[in-house]
């Protein structure tokens, strides 16, 4: 029940408990304690099994989502001393529904043409720019966002009508074998229907996922998102998380994301302070340096540094915030490299970092010991590429 209700799954229990809910029993009590755990309401109230002297009830219907329930009868067919119960349940039409993002989308087609595109850019919108932080947003307008459609499953392109069709005939053949009797060569043509088509199937589908992972670039990725799709696993996983702080237990999403910023926040403060006595002292009496303490000499750097500095990158395909890659960085870079290193200079000069660097996407990694603490998780930060610069 655990895995089930971690997916969010509709639960519906049918089961004779051989407990009376009407008792007061330890054996009462405890079932009530584990449907109160995953959050499992009874839906029936009266009695379902009446003799001359008891009224017991001992088959109940169980569920997780009562507001479904749209009505409920309990009656005697006469057929044993239990009831039988009635319950209609209104289930709702499952559908993935697509929700839209923004984001860059890094095709092997795209690259190609945002390469080309690239080439044919002055990138004087950037140079005429004094803000640092103007320019450096000037600069990413270049790399093209759009709002794209997102799925959390794989399209089951391989249902064409070639499927379809066979479907409906073989759905016709089945109500007619329950409502007519059919001869002997009747049953044998279905039979030898019903076996092309699951052969059918089973070959279309092995073909579109061979098709899938042959054009994904992650292939290992692109299994599992098969494998996981068809044990009916979903790709976004909503895991309740609680964390004890002290004799408190956070479940609220909100206040644990704060207690993560603040217990990071102070991890690194308190790291400050107890290094700041460790430093070696060093006798400066017998070194003669002419200090000077209002002037730095800092040369420009030159696209060839930009250069080398991002062929150094490992061409990760993981990015921040904005989708844009190492990888991607490094295919661009005879392009922007110009415009990166005036970006850079430009910081240099007016001792302003941009603004948009200093964002990093910080998510809470566990390393070992009780994933319930907030001790023994750590902060992984994920960087702008162009940061690395």
């Amino acid at each position: 029940m655990q895995k089930l209700i971690v997916k969010h799954k509709t639960l519906i229990l049918c089961e004779d408990w051989n407990i009376s809910f009407f008792q007061a029993s330890p054996h009462t009590r405890e079932l009530n304690n584990v449907l109160l755990w995953y959050y499992l309401k009874h839906t029936v109230i009266v009695p379902t099994r009446i003799t001359k002297t008891t009224a017991a009830l001992l088959g109940v219907v169980i569920t997780n989502e009562k507001k479904s329930i749209n009505s409920l009868r309990v009656m005697d067919l006469g057929l044993s001393d239990h009831y039988a119960q009635i319950i209609s349940i209104s289930i709702p039409e499952f559908s993935h529904i697509p929700y839209r993002i923004k984001k860059r989308k890094f095709s092997e087609a795209n690259v190609q043409e945002l390469i080309h595109l690239l080439n044919q850019v002055t990138w004087q919108e950037v140079y005429v720019e004094s803000d640092v932080n103007a320019k450096f947003s000037t600069f990413m307008d270049a790399l093209p966002i759009k709002t794209v459609h997102m799925r959390d499953t794989i399209k089951n392109n391989w249902i064409t009508q070639g499927i379809k069709i066979p479907s409906k005939m073989m759905q016709l053949l089945g109500n007619q074998g329950k409502t007519i009797v059919m001869k002997k060569k009747d049953l044998e043509y279905t039979g030898k229907c019903r076996k092309i088509y699951r052969r059918v199937i089973q070959e279309t589908k092995r073909m579109e996922n061979n098709n899938y992972i042959s054009s994904s670039k992650n292939k290992s990725k692109a299994a599992w998102k098969i494998i996981n799709k068809e044990l009916g696993k979903s790709f976004i996983i909503n895991k309740n998380i609680e964390l004890r702080w002290g004799k408190n237990k956070i479940s609220n999403s909100r206040d644990i994301a704060e207690l993560f910023n603040s217990y990071f926040v102070e991890t690194v403060e308190k790291l400050t302070d107890q290094n700041s006595g460790t430093h070696t002292t060093y006798n400066m009496t017998n070194l003669k340096i002419n200090i000077c303490p209002q002037t730095i000499f800092i040369n420009p750097i030159s696209e060839n540094e930009i250069e080398k500095v991002v062929k150094n990158l490992k061409g990760k395909c993981s990015s921040a915030f904005d989708g844009v890659t190492d990888f991607i960085v490094k295919k661009c870079v005879q392009f922007t490299k110009n415009p990166l290193a005036d970006i850079c200079n430009t910081s240099l000069a007016s001792g302003i970092f941009p603004e948009i660097l200093k964002i990093a996407i910080v998510k809470p990694l566990h390393k070992k010991g009780n994933t319930g603490e907030v001790q023994t998780i750590d902060p992984y930060l994920s960087y702008h590429s162009y940061q690395r610069l």
